[in-house]
């Protein structure tokens, strides 16, 4: 029968024959270009893994010519007697698209000639194909500090890749902005606050030299940006002040974390010591009492005390672990590891077995309720317990807790070639000095994701999009890098700046992308509609807790005290779990900054929900942007805003004598500039009609406050 399907299909054309022009079948080359891509990328998401299907393995020559569950599928240089040739020739594999003519005729020639096979064992991720990526991969190559365009190196680095950029698409960058918007835009960028009128007025009428670089210094030594900064990070660390599920029980002691990465900013920690004590702080600095608190970046997750019952408590275990392994690898290396607990990664090149060994690194690590913790097992005071035992990992066969399979030991990304993915970890080496070696690995600086990574996501809180449009995924389904030789070339210059990331910030907002205007141009707009070749300044609106901190700004209430427990928004009780009541509270705490707010996973603030504010219990790369009726009521309608916006009207009077200088000072204050003629025409009469605090209601709801140019 097989050598009758063979004969049939090529007597009936469907196999061209090999030309003498195609690489000798024995060669590398022929292996590599030839067979391999088809192996890869239509049969190893199949036959691959600790349970492929037909218990048919052809990762290795060795488990192919072992054949699977129905005996041998492959006889050397007998294609014809090879049901593994019958299968594809006749079309029933692979099952959802048959092979083509060429890749037939292929996988003929290879058997016909003894199934040569140099370079060792295929995974699914061996190489790169048109529906997966494999390990040469953009992402996963080492760093190339890549020169700048000649014809524009007068620029500088950034401005002469974008101008490249914008030449090769014919299109012609914008004006910059003017002063006034030029700081407001940046003080948001920072500080997530707009900048006073006096802040404005020094810096338009500064004619000095270095004006721009002395405004950015300012900026970047203020407490207020390490306060801005962490507001992005504990996005991505999944922070919350509560467990979540059923019970959802407060953290009372969780705050110290978030304070340590307000201070990491502040202090410009570098990064390679940033993701460290991240990851082991407990274990580098023994001797610190301290140390553990920026470990509660591993144990920030969500946290079931609920489960009862053996497989219940393993599954919720396994659950937990992902959740560790996933908020890692996303936030340091740009890639969805926790995607390969069940089967081998559908889209990047991450086995099973990597998942788990990077699970055998944090298998000490747990989650703990607080009140069933004693105050010495306690992280310094957090919610957490890193273990010092060492506990065995399986890899689960589909991820299931009723299918252990072989032991796995401490590991990390085998896709990362330029390193070892085995961290030489011992039977003796505690729980913490698997973590060390995890940190270790990941700041080496011939791993080039964390580098490429970290820049990207400054770049996106800077400018609002990333090169990469998806900072926490670098992988195949990820957007692929509209410029990456800037990319590579920044991440290159970050490791060799001491990975400093006020360095970095201060050299991407000196550039002329970043002071350019926002004017929207219809036919610049046509050929690059998604301005990722940064023809102008995209306008951004305000995230939620910079529309709830600018609103306390201009009315003149908002509290800068720094760090301490967290304020709630809340009131809570008890009743087989915690429930929370949102309120609006008008005090002195709950004045202060948006990131002191405590953030419970059961709870939500009426305004910043209504702005987007993400869920505490996923990792938050970027912020989703909404435009809804519901944030319109709450600007108008909202007791917080309406209370403010009374406050704004007392400190118009207090500080302006004149109804004109209230309307010129309303504007400084809410807009940063002052209202043309027509404006504050319009806006005497309103006053007039309607009075002073109905007038500020309407700036809290303007355009103008809630987006930035």
């Amino acid at each position: 029968m097989i050598r009758y399907v063979a004969w049939t299909v090529l007597c009936a054309g469907l196999i061209e024959p090999v030309q003498a022009a195609e690489p000798a079948p024995t060669s590398a080359d022929f292996f590599q270009k030839k067979v391999a891509p088809i192996l890869v990328g239509r049969c190893l998401e199949c036959h691959s893994g600790s349970d492929p299907k037909g218990e048919l393995d052809l990762t290795s020559r060795e488990a192919l010519l072992k054949g699977g569950e129905s005996g041998k599928v492959v006889r050397l240089k007998h294609s014809d007697e090879s049901s593994l040739f019958e299968l594809v020739a006749d079309g029933s594999m692979p099952p959802k698209k048959k092979l083509s003519i060429a890749e037939i005729a292929t996988l003929k020639k290879w058997i016909d000639d003894g199934l040569p096979w140099p370079g060792g064992r295929l995974v699914s991720g061996s190489l790169t194909t048109d529906t997966r990526a494999g390990f040469d991969w953009w992402s996963l190559q080492p760093l190339r500090k890549v020169a700048a365009p000649a014809q524009f190196k007068k620029l500088g680095v950034i401005d002469a890749f974008i101008a490249n950029g914008l030449k090769k698409a014919s299109l012609t960058p914008s004006k910059s902005v003017s002063r006034e918007g030029f700081i407001r835009r940046l003080t948001y960028a920072l500080h997530g606050l707009p900048p006073t009128p006096r802040e404005t007025t020094e810096f338009v009428n500064d004619t000095r030299p270095r004006a721009v670089e002395r405004l950015i210094d300012r900026l970047l030594a203020s407490p207020r940006y390490g306060e801005r900064m962490a507001r992005h990070w504990l996005d991505l660390a999944r922070f919350a002040e509560s467990d979540g599920f059923e019970h959802d029980s407060p953290r009372w002691n969780a705050w110290p974390y978030r304070d340590w990465v307000i201070r990491a900013f502040n202090e410009d920690m570098p990064y390679d010591r940033f993701v460290s004590e991240q990851l082991a702080g407990d274990m580098l600095n023994p001797d610190d009492k301290n140390a553990g608190i920026p470990t509660g970046f591993v144990v920030a997750g969500g946290f079931d005390e609920v489960a009862r019952g053996t497989i219940m408590k393993a599954e919720a275990r396994q659950d937990e672990l992902e959740d560790m392994i996933g908020v890692t690898t996303q936030a340091f290396l740009g890639l969805s590891a926790q995607c390969s607990r069940c089967h081998e990664h559908k889209f990047d090149p991450i086995p099973q077995e990597d998942y788990y060994r990077i699970q055998a690194v944090f298998a000490g690590a747990w989650h703990t309720v607080q009140k069933k913790v004693n105050k010495k097992d306690r992280l310094n005071g957090f919610y957490g317990i890193l273990s010092k035992d060492v506990v065995s990992v399986r890899l689960l066969k589909r991820g299931s807790v009723l299918t252990p399979g072989h032991e796995v030991t401490p590991g990390v990304l085998s896709a990362i070639k330029s390193l070892s993915a085995d961290l030489s970890v011992s039977k003796e080496d505690s729980e913490g000095q698997r973590r060390v070696k995890l940190a270790e690995w990941i700041i080496d600086e011939r791993n080039a994701l964390p580098s490429r990574v970290i820049v990207n996501r400054v770049w996106g809180w800077m400018f609002g999009r990333g090169i990469v449009a998806t900072p926490s995924d670098f992988g195949f389904n990820g957007a692929r890098p509209s410029h990456p030789e800037l990319l590579d070339r920044l991440a290159a210059d970050f490791v060799s700046d001491g990975r400093s990331i006020k360095r970095l910030i201060k050299r991407l907002v000196l550039s002329n992308a970043f002071r350019r205007g926002g004017e929207y141009s219809q036919a610049a707009a046509a050929v690059d509609g998604d301005n990722q070749l940064l023809w102008r300044f995209s306008t951004r609106r305000l995230q939620a807790e910079e529309v709830r901190d600018s609103i306390l700004a201009v009315s003149g209430r908002l509290g800068l005290k720094q760090g301490g427990p967290s304020f709630p928004l809340f009131e809570w009780t008890n009743n087989a779990g915690t429930l929370y009541r949102p309120v609006d509270k008008d005090t002195p705490e709950t004045r202060r900054r948006s990131v002191y707010r405590m953030v419970v996973r059961g709870a939500e603030d009426p305004v910043l929900t209504s702005f987007d504010c993400p869920d505490p219990s996923i990792p938050v790369a970027r912020r989703q942007t909404t435009t809804t009726a519901l944030q319109a009521l709450s600007l108008l309608n909202n007791t917080f805003v309406v209370r403010e916006a009374g406050e704004f009207a007392k400190r118009l009077e207090r500080e302006a004598k004149t109804a004109d200088e209230r309307i010129r000072l309303s504007y400084r204050l809410a807009f940063g500039r002052l209202p043309s003629d027509r404006e504050a025409t319009q806006a005497n009469t309103f006053v007039t009609k309607h009075g002073l605090t109905a007038w500020c209601r309407v700036l809290f709801n303007a355009n103008e406050f809630l987006y930035v140019n």
